[in-house]
């Protein structure tokens, strides 16, 4: 009986790689279409070696830190001017 959580696994199915990464299947997908995440088949299943997983996640880029303001947290998301709103 094989251990299907072991850390030394050699490929992942989608839907394990998902449930893993904690993306969804359809941003696998676009990565996969993008050609930012390989992978291979076997018959009807496709298949993500391990090594391309850790190659992929590692490639993904840094979050970046909020800075604090007072007692809220400021971000820049949703400005187009690039500053900071605060939340």
């Amino acid at each position: 009986m094989s251990d299907r959580s072991s850390p030394d696994r050699l490929a992942y199915r989608l839907r394990e790689l998902s449930d893993r990464a904690g993306v969804g299947l359809t941003t696998l997908y676009g990565e996969i279409k993008s050609g930012r995440l390989r992978t291979c088949k076997l018959g009807r299943v496709t298949l993500v070696l391990a090594e391309d997983a850790d190659a992929w996640l590692a490639s993904l880029p840094q979050g970046v830190d909020r800075e604090p303001v007072g007692s809220v947290w400021a971000t820049n998301q949703g400005r187009r001017d690039g500053r900071c709103a605060v939340e």
